[in-house]
């Protein structure tokens, strides 16, 4: 059997390494995968010192490469350079581990890249490999970027220049109305972004092109969530297989998480981190908590909170009264991402009532996300809104308050809001500060709480809590076997194995002989020079009727075994149907010719097989594409006619339905003759 093998190529900074890290543990888990992880030198450095957690095994190696920015990239660096040198850098070491499974007889079979390296499907297509982007943002946010770059875009910067506070727009396949705020930052051209905007465009750019390699786009979400989002953009297949969560926390996964193992086989080795980790004390702490008391305060791994809104999200908490574990991540050297309001002041010891706060809650520099959300004392999360963040307070049932800084999360907090209900959203005043008092207001709201001796918001707080408790069942069953996304996962990557670059072919032996089962090996043993393409090849077990199957005895058996897959049944409706039009493969037919001794020559076989896998350049030379064409039209005409004779109404269906009814009553009502 062939192992699948995934090179996956991934954008160096949090928001992007952990979900793919889960994904690559999931193409392990479900198909038995073996994965290549690709990541520039410094995020790979960071992923091996801090935590550990990331550790290669007999599954997954790492390959990092550089992008000329080894001691990281800061938003004060010269974002097109870095673009530039990121592509120029990464296509090049792409290539050369392609070239090499090639030489070492271990092909890859599918190259998926994370948001922003959208030039990882050109490579991909140069060598003939299928590729897909992990999209992980939400389904909705994909759709608003498309819409942007296909006719929106030029409404959106008008009314966005004009400052228009009354502006609201609405797209297609979307149930709500936006206002500016709720649009992905980048789209205002004010805030500084034209950079990143430019590189959303290419990306969308390369998914117009006729040529393009991304057949599929994995999106870290799941149907029942963004049902009429995933299907919004008819010309590309939106595949939701998600939430993207550490196997440490699916329920069928019994293992306890262990921060400090070492093992390779534990499953927080799928768990990275680019930020130096503190102590775990802040779990006794949280541990010693009640049940659903507990504010959780974070703002990710990119936002930097200004002085100012620092102070009053201390005064806010501190107003509340309730136990909080807040993370206020440590400045690095390198550390210039700018938040909304950022004047450059992010120092924890700077707080004016930092006494106050150690009395009522705890204070860390990171904490592991997942655990914390899923400990019991926790009540409500304070979020950016992150897309990562987001899904984890559905897996966890945590209900949140929305507080979105920059990117897709004005975006996201909308949808927690008005469509999955599971949070609030702050309102910033004029200056775009969020007041301590509102900070209390939407706590309240959430958690429940007491003004002027009259419960406040409690309806909203049940509405909330009940959604969130809903959204975390429906989470964990779509990842369970069964799930809607783990049925999407097993499609892409039968998908895959089945077929890829469009050289897909299968061979059902029959009752060969042994000389023309030796013609067809010797066509797989010279695949170095005739043909290059995997195959799936059903050799039933011995015929008594036939003594010439010594199969077991074939010359090439290792070639084979490096190339292709060798069983003895095959579902065949399912496998063919399961490719479709992306993949003619053995859609299309031709009939061999046998020598005069009976024999098909290997020779023969693969100009048959030239013609249904659509080699180009062999078509070329025989002048064969107008009568390939043509069978292409042919075989879709009859497997249209073959599908619709068996549905409810066709010909055979109703043939069955008069057969049976002539059983029962003796009449006669054959309908088709």
């Amino acid at each position: 059997m062939v192992q699948p093998r995934f090179l996956l190529v991934t954008f160096p900074t949090q928001g992007s390494i952990n979900p793919t890290l889960h994904f690559a543990d999931q193409l392990i888990r479900v198909a038995g995968a073996q994965v290549t992880y690709v990541t520039t030198v410094y995020a790979h450095r960071l992923m091996m010192t801090r935590g550990g957690r990331a550790a290669a095994r007999n599954d997954l190696s790492f390959v990092p490469f550089s992008d000329g920015y080894d001691d990281g990239f800061t938003l004060g660096n010269n974002t097109d350079r870095h673009a530039e040198e990121f592509k120029r850098r990464g296509s090049q070491a792409l290539a050369e581990l392609i070239e090499s499974g090639e030489k070492e007889g271990r092909p890859y079979t599918c190259i998926v890249y994370t948001l922003l390296l959208s030039w990882a499907a050109d490579v991909a297509a140069e060598h003939g490999i299928p590729a897909a982007m992990l999209w992980a943002q939400p389904a909705t946010v994909f759709d608003l970027y498309y819409y942007y770059f296909h006719g929106y875009g030029d409404i959106i910067r008008e009314y966005a220049n004009s400052k228009n506070p009354n502006f609201s727009i609405s797209f297609p396949g979307i149930a709500l109305v936006m206002s500016l705020r709720d649009l992905p930052s980048f789209f205002d051209d004010s805030n500084g972004y034209s950079s990143f905007i430019k590189i959303f465009q290419q990306v969308f750019e390369d998914l117009d092109k006729e040529d393009n390699n991304t057949k599929v786009i994995l999106v870290n979400t799941f149907d029942e969530l963004e049902p009429e989002a995933l299907r919004a953009i008819g010309k590309l297949s939106l595949i939701g297989i998600g939430p993207l969560i550490p196997s440490a926390f699916l329920e069928e996964n019994k293992e306890p998480l262990d921060s400090t193992s070492s093992s390779s086989t534990s499953p927080v080795s799928f768990q990275a981190d680019l930020f130096q980790q503190s102590s775990r004390d802040y779990i006794e702490w949280l541990n010693s908590k009640p049940k659903t008391t507990v504010v959780y305060v974070s703002f990710g791994t990119l936002s930097v909170l200004s002085k100012p809104q620092m102070e009053e999200i201390a005064k806010g908490l501190l107003e509340f009264g309730r136990p909080f574990l807040w993370v206020i991540r440590e400045k690095r050297r390198n550390d210039s991402e700018k938040g909304k309001n950022d004047k450059g002041a992010d120092d924890v010891d700077e707080l004016s009532c930092r006494e106050e706060l150690d009395k009522l809650g705890m204070i860390v520099p990171w904490c592991y996300q997942m655990e914390v959300l899923s400990n019991e004392s926790i009540g409500c999360f304070v979020t950016h809104c992150g897309w990562n963040s987001t899904l984890e307070s559905f897996f966890s049932g945590v209900p949140v308050v929305a507080f979105p800084q920059w990117t897709d999360q004005g975006t996201n907090a909308k949808l927690v809001e008005e469509v999955w209900k599971t949070g609030v959203r702050v309102k910033p005043n004029e200056d775009g500060i969020v007041r301590g008092e509102e900070i209390k207001r939407c706590l309240e709201l959430v958690m429940g709480g007491m003004e002027n001796g009259v419960e406040n918001g409690e309806e909203k707080g049940e509405e909330v809590r009940r959604s969130a408790q809903n959204w975390k069942g429906l989470a964990k069953e779509a990842v369970r076997e069964g799930g809607s996304s783990t049925k999407n996962l097993k499609a892409f990557l039968n998908e895959r194995s089945l077929a890829y670059s469009q050289r897909y072919f299968g061979v059902n032996r029959g009752l060969f002989s042994t000389s023309t089962l030796t013609a067809f090996t010797d066509t797989v043993a010279l695949s170095g020079t005739l043909l290059i393409a995997p195959f799936l090849w059903v050799i039933r077990g011995q015929c008594q009727n036939n003594k010439d199957d010594e199969y077991d005895e074939l010359s090439c058996g290792d070639e084979l075994d490096k190339l292709g897959m060798i069983v003895p049944c095959s579902a065949v409706v399912e496998s063919r149907g399961e490719r479709e039009a992306n993949h003619p493969g053995c859609a299309e037919n031709v009939r061999v010719k046998h020598n005069e001794d009976g024999i098909v020559g290997s020779e023969e076989i693969k100009r048959c097989l030239d013609l249904v896998t659509e080699m180009k350049d062999n078509r070329a030379k025989n002048g064969e594409e107008n009568r390939e064409e043509t069978r292409r039209i042919n075989d879709k005409k009859w497997k249209d006619l073959a599908r619709e004779a068996i549905k409810e109404g066709g010909s055979s269906h109703e043939n069955l339905k008069a057969f049976v009814n002539e059983l029962i009553t003796g009449e006669t009502l054959f309908l088709s003759k």
